[in-house]
């Protein structure tokens, strides 16, 4: 069985601020594993989680870092693009950028794209990122 998930429902582990919600997610892990199922994460859902965890819970960057290595690592899950999702991450461990942005220049270049071109001023101190007046 392959579950696609919510952010809403991810967002119960990290937070774990209704202990109703919390205990169903668990339960529904359970079930879903019971049977050598996955719970699915769009890319959307992931970028969406680490927005709520960053502006609303203010998680720091290490914090947003270790959550999402945290699903990456989980047999149970599932992430879209799991590659780009790795090597957004260690684009976010070694810049300044956003996670989000680092997905997106992640996933610009698994696409086959040479270079990416932004404004982005955290994501032009990397070298495959450009300023339009440079191309």
């Amino acid at each position: 069985m392959r579950l696609g998930v919510d952010t809403s429902v991810l967002l119960r582990l990290f937070l774990k601020d209704d202990a109703d919600q919390l205990a169903e997610v668990r339960a529904m892990i359970e079930r879903v594993a019971a049977v050598d199922g996955v719970l699915y994460v769009a890319q959307a859902v992931l970028c969406e989680l680490v927005w709520v965890l960053t502006i609303k819970a203010r998680f720091t960057r290490d914090q947003i870092a270790e959550a999402v290595q945290g699903l990456v690592e989980t047999a149970t899950i599932e992430l879209e693009g799991h590659d780009a999702v790795c090597a957004a991450l260690e684009r976010h461990a070694t810049s300044n950028a956003g996670f989000a942005d680092c997905l997106i220049v992640e996933n610009v270049l698994a696409a086959g794209a040479a270079r990416f071109a932004t404004f982005d001023k955290r994501l032009l101190r990397s070298d495959d990122c450009v300023s339009p007046a440079a191309v």
